[in-house]
């Protein structure tokens, strides 16, 4: 993954590859510097591999998001997406790209033959593949029902039943956050008549406003209904199982800074771009770990400055 690179470059011809290798036989410590190289560069590439499996390991559950960017090609601008995988239990953030595409086969390239307990979306037509998995339970995030910006924006006034029941929920996942509920008893919690009563009368107002004849709704309500409406089941899976969130919002933090940077950095499909992703993989890991990222880049500098050799993943593996 990343981007598109010309097969053939660096590829040395049969004189030269003769004359490496001539030299390589009068510099022996050149040969040994070299290996040395390799020996490094593919713990580095199993130390990234060793993360990626860790953080999609069997029982894993994550959030998944993917947020577009401006890339500069052929001297025109393109829209190009950049994906994140979160894992908050072994606080790992993971930026992944396939030449910018939105495409399915980008997460289902990512995560292999990965068997997830659970992962949670925005419902995006990508992830719909995740249905079909058995054993997976696709999570719908709470909140893209979007009956605030209906009610805001749309002056739709049966939004505001919905808005007031959903609000609920919320305000129970803070009780939970507050009480430092452990994922057992959070679980209890769902399981209990009130959060159940919500499910039920949040489906009945689906119903009710689904069956009524020709009503007069904004546009911004009747998109918070279809999606509610489509998506209803994977909105109520997360009281299966108390460590499961609500909302995608874990995902979507990480990558604001994507949304924020939009207008400003234009290469996010070039090399560069690819760096950058690396760069906010580290950033957010550090910060989900829980330790100041000035901390973290200064220690990793001071190691590279006093002649250290460790890597940026073995660094996050130690301040975890």
């Amino acid at each position: 993954m990343g981007a598109a690179r010309d097969d053939d470059a660096g590829v040395l011809s049969q004189d030269e590859l003769l004359e490496f290798e001539r030299m390589l036989e009068t510099a022996p410590e050149e040969k040994d510097r070299i290996i040395a190289e390799q020996k490094t560069e593919l713990t580095r590439k199993d130390r990234v591999i060793r993360e990626k499996n860790k953080a999609l390991e069997k029982d894993s559950i994550v959030n998944c998001d993917e947020t577009w960017c401006k890339v500069r090609r052929f001297n025109k601008y393109m829209k190009k997406y950049m994906w994140v995988l979160v894992n908050k239990a072994e606080r790992i953030v993971i930026f992944f790209h396939d030449e910018g595409s939105r495409g399915r086969k980008v997460l289902t390239d990512f995560m292999g033959e990965a068997e997830v307990r659970a992962i949670m979306t925005d419902g995006y037509t990508a992830y719909n593949f995740l249905d079909g998995r058995l054993g997976v339970d696709h999570l719908i995030c709470m909140a893209h029902v979007k009956f605030k910006k209906a009610h805001s924006l749309g002056k739709d006034a049966s939004a505001i039943r919905f808005i007031e029941l959903i609000e609920r929920l919320y305000g129970l996942e803070r009780i939970y956050k507050a009480g430092g509920y452990t994922a057992r008893q959070i679980y209890d919690a769902l399981q209990s008549a009130e959060t159940s009563d919500i499910e039920r009368r949040l489906r009945v107002l689906l119903a009710e406003e689904l069956r009524k004849e020709n009503p007069k709704r904004s546009y911004y309500m009747e998109q918070a209904l279809s999606y509610f409406d489509h998506f209803k089941d994977g909105l109520f899976l997360y009281p299966r199982d108390g460590r499961y969130p609500i909302d995608n919002n874990l995902a979507e933090r990480q990558v604001r800074p994507f949304t924020a940077l939009r207008k400003v950095i234009l290469h996010h499909g070039s090399d560069e771009g690819a760096e950058t992703a690396v760069y906010l993989s580290v950033v957010n890991t550090v910060k989900l770990v829980g330790v100041s990222v000035w901390r973290f880049l200064g220690d990793f500098f001071e190691d590279v400055v006093t002649g250290g050799r460790k890597h940026l993943w073995h660094l996050r593996l130690s301040l975890a």
